[in-house]
This record gives structure tokens, C-alpha cells and sequence, in this order.
């Protein structure tokens, strides 16, 4: 069982900025890796995550990370926490249909709606007290869920030849949080596969075997 529990919209702002960004979320969540998007341009932000940074509110140094996967970015000294991942049209119609089948198999649980959360948190007397802000903040979690919600319903699942593509209904709806979500669903299910793929080896007791040629 997978939860979705947050999103966080790094629109409109400079690799350095993201990179810095990212650094934060690895800091206070501590993730087992991180999958960045390498298509295209996309693999830029890679070339400032490598590289210590200061974040400049606090001046906290935010170290650099390392690729587990590319060689070009596994030299580097940082936690090697990083998956690179460049999409071919076969693995983009792989990382669609498992979001789908994830989800629609019931192995994905996401945030209740804002407008669930918001009657829930007022009638708190927590939340009774809280400023406009603070309502913000904690309702941001489930902002971008509901968000994400109409990203998807905005997508129209095209057959081409074997491949599974996805293409937008509304060209003005952009698709970055379901290609997040979908991204990081197919990520956990390639660790989950291996995972159960040893388990088997391992289960396997090759005393078991008797082995034999035809001369002795």
C-alpha cells in the first residue's frame, strides 16, 4: 500500500533554486532515493544537486547528492540517493499503465479533499483559532491533492501500437503532478518486484538439486 501525502509546486524557479529546494524535503524527510526526471532539459537541475549549497534565508549548508544509477553523476561525493530516470516511449506506456493499475487495484491511497479537510479542521477548536496562514499551510497538502485529482481527469488515455500515451483534454491543465505521482508509483513497484524477486532466490534451497553428467 502506497499513501500520497503531499505535493509541492517548484514552478517558474531556476535550477539552483529548485536544487535547493529538493535539499530541504531531503533533509527533513530523509528519503531512501529520489527520483528526478532526466528527459531532456530536465537532466540540468542534476549539475547544481551534485554541488553543495547555502540556503540563503538561513546559510544552512545543504550538502550535494549523487546518482545511484548515471555514471556521469555517481563520481560525485554526495549520498548516492539520486534515480535518474530517461523515458523512452516503452517506459512512459510502462510508468502509465502501472499508475493506473496502481490505482485502480486499490494499492494508492491519497488526502481527502480540501474542501473535507477544511470543514474537519474548522470544526476543531484548534483550527477555530487558527490566522488565514496557518489555515493555508495546513491545508496546502490537500490543495495539491485535489489539484492533482483534476490533472488526471484531464488526461486521455491514447493507444499507440503497444504503447499507452496520455495527452491533455485542456492544454491549459498542466500534468506535472500526475507525472510526479506516476513516476514515483512505477519507481516503488520496480523496488516492490525485487524485493518479493529475492525473497524467492532465497527461499530456494539448492541442496535440493542433484546434478550430473553423462560420463560420471
Amino acid at each position: 500500500m502506497k499513501k500520497l501525502v503531499n505535493s509541492v509546486d517548484l514552478h517558474d524557479m531556476h535550477f539552483a533554486l529548485q536544487s535547493i529546494e529538493i535539499k530541504k524535503l531531503i533533509r527533513d524527510y530523509q528519503p531512501k532515493e529520489v527520483l528526478i526526471d532526466g528527459t531532456g532539459v530536465g537532466v540540468g537541475l542534476m549539475d547544481f544537486l551534485v554541488l553543495d549549497q547555502f540556503d540563503d534565508k538561513t546559510g544552512e549548508l545543504l550538502p550535494g547528492v549523487a546518482s545511484m544509477n548515471n555514471e556521469d553523476y555517481m563520481k560525485y561525493p554526495g549520498d548516492k540517493i539520486i534515480y535518474l530516470l530517461k523515458a523512452t516511449s516503452g517506459l512512459n506506456s510502462e510508468i502509465h499503465s502501472t499508475f493506473y493499475n496502481q490505482v485502480m487495484n486499490g494499492h494508492c491511497r491519497f488526502l481527502i479533499s480540501e474542501q473535507v479537510a477544511k470543514t474537519k479542521l474548522m470544526a476543531t477548536k484548534r483550527g477555530a483559532k487558527m490566522t488565514p496562514t496557518e489555515k493555508m499551510a495546513r491545508l496546502a497538502p490537500h490543495m495539491e491533492t485535489t489539484r492533482l485529482f483534476e490533472e488526471v481527469c484531464n488526461l486521455r488515455i491514447k493507444q499507440t501500437g503497444a504503447n499507452m500515451m496520455v495527452e491533455r483534454v485542456n492544454s491549459r491543465i498542466n500534468k506535472d503532478r500526475f507525472s510526479a505521482a506516476e513516476y514515483a508509483l512505477w519507481r516503488i513497484k520496480a523496488m516492490e518486484d525485487e524485493y518479493f524477486k529475492s525473497k524467492v532466490r532465497k527461499k530456494i534451497d539448492f541442496t535440493s538439486f542433484v546434478l550430473f553428467s553423462k560420463g560420471g
